[in-house]
């Protein structure tokens, strides 16, 4: 499984719908469409816009997700049962203009897990980021809009002294500051009337900070554990796709594919501490009803298609979007 193949299928795309990226439609050509025409979107799911939020407006987005994991993936990609667990997550993004091409966003999360009668309320890490406007796209040109986003996430969840009692419940953080560059990649496309494909990709790169842990903790360990954690770093591919059935009602999937780097442990430890390098393919088909073109609605169901020492869940996702 190659992380780039994802990036591969957006040039493919780009390049197929050529004609409706430079002026007017994939049936009729001709200059672009007047503004009563324009799509309204709403998501997708997993993949971040290619625009910033310009100075004086706001994007809110509040998320649930409600996961269930009932197996994982060994190192030859089979799928093994384990013990149901339930986490219920609800995120609240927060996109701020600060000038014409930058912006910043904040997203606070809670968790509440559950697994074989035990369960736990936390509140989880805690994500900061900057964007910045690389290249505005416009029809006339066959070049799609270009993002950078650089984003931190603070160690604000519960990563270690764990209650061993609790079945992993109260394990919301990493316990890491994570640091991920990414470019995001977007272009529409109009096939005349209402039908438009809307495409994003993001490829990024996350660095983890080293991580001091005791006892039992995200990574592993039990009574006596001392010593830090180097996790592993990531890579990601993150394909968009939407596509207007009419201007209120739209499809949309994304593709994700994550590629991570094993853990190293220093230290003393009875037990292990640390992960094996990891894959995973997951998808996540979704349907939107846009309001306005402010504000909408999308859910949809976000699973694993395969993997690798990583988990085989199934998500069952719902975000409101009010820009203004």
């Amino acid at each position: 499984m190659k992380i780039f193949t994802l990036a591969f299928a957006f040039c493919i795309l780009h390049f197929a719908f050529l004609p409706a990226a430079i002026g007017g439609s994939v049936e009729e050509g001709g200059p672009p469409p007047p503004p009563d025409l324009r799509p309204w979107f709403t998501g997708p799911l997993l993949t971040p816009s290619a625009y910033v939020v310009p100075y004086g407006f706001v994007n809110l987005e509040p998320y649930v997700y409600v996961t269930v994991t009932k197996g994982a993936y060994d190192d030859h990609w089979h799928a093994h049962r384990v013990p149901t667990f339930v986490s219920v997550n609800a995120q609240m993004t927060n996109q701020i203009g600060i000038s014409k091409r930058t912006q910043f966003s904040f997203n606070p999360q809670f968790f509440y897990n559950k697994t074989e009668g035990k369960e736990s309320v936390r509140f989880g890490d805690f994500p900061l980021g900057f964007a910045f406007q690389c290249y505005f796209d416009t029809p006339d040109t066959p070049w799609p809009a270009v993002k950078f986003l650089i984003q931190e996430t603070c160690p604000t969840g519960n990563y270690q002294r764990l209650d061993p009692r609790k079945l992993r419940t109260d394990v919301t953080g990493r316990g890491s500051f994570a640091t991920q560059p990414s470019f995001i990649f977007g272009k529409k496309y109009h096939f005349g009337g209402w039908h438009w494909l809307n495409t994003r990709l993001q490829l990024g790169y996350t660095y983890f900070a080293p991580v001091h842990v005791r006892s039992f903790n995200t990574y592993g360990g039990g009574h006596g554990t001392v010593g830090k954690v180097y996790p592993g770093n990531q890579i990601i591919a993150l394909l968009g796709l939407e596509y207007c059935l009419t201007r209120n009602w739209v499809l949309a999937i994304d593709i994700n594919e994550q590629y991570r780097q094993k853990n190293r442990f220093k230290g003393k430890s009875v037990s292990k501490v640390g992960n094996p390098l990891s894959q995973q393919l997951s998808l996540a088909p979704a349907i939107e009803y846009n309001f306005s073109a402010a504000c909408g609605l999308i859910g949809g169901a976000w699973f694993t298609a395969c993997g690798r020492n990583s988990s085989d869940f199934l998500s069952w996702v719902i975000a409101f979007n009010y820009y203004n």
